[in-house]
């Protein structure tokens, strides 16, 4: 793969659509998803389908890279993706993560009413996650 094309792919996690379930619930994933709610489907678990749906692999298979340097890039990353969040849809909240073990992750969903957040505390001494909300 090209720069040029990684960088086109590192963008659309900046694009996003709306979906409606059969209730009415209004959930945000990333433009490009192939995900689509059909007509008689109820989502339970809105949280978890949209954090399963929004998330995007920074990097794979990391091994030696500088441990603080990818902490400052999630950071920026990480902010970058709540505030166009916060533009493109500004009476939701959202939370993002981004989690560093062997690779990066990046995510998102809806802060949703008496449901939890998709991600809790790190699972393990390996684990660093970073969070951002509106």
């Amino acid at each position: 793969m090209n720069k040029l094309s990684l960088y086109n792919e590192l963008l659309d996690i900046f694009e996003f659509k709306t979906i409606h379930d059969k209730v009415g619930n209004e959930l945000v994933i990333y433009k490009n998803s192939s995900s689509g709610i059909f007509d008689g489907t109820v989502i339970e678990d809105k949280t978890a389908f949209e954090a399963l749906d929004n998330h995007f692999h920074l990097i794979d298979n990391i091994r030696s890279y500088d441990k603080q340097a990818l902490v400052e890039f999630g950071e920026k990353i990480g902010r970058l993706l709540i505030d166009r969040l916060s533009f493109s849809f500004p009476d939701k909240h959202f939370i993002v993560f981004v989690t560093i073990t062997d690779s990066m992750i990046i995510r998102f969903h809806q802060k949703w009413e008496n449901e939890p957040y998709y991600c809790g505390e790190n699972s393990d001494e390996n684990e660093y996650m970073i969070s951002f909300d509106n």
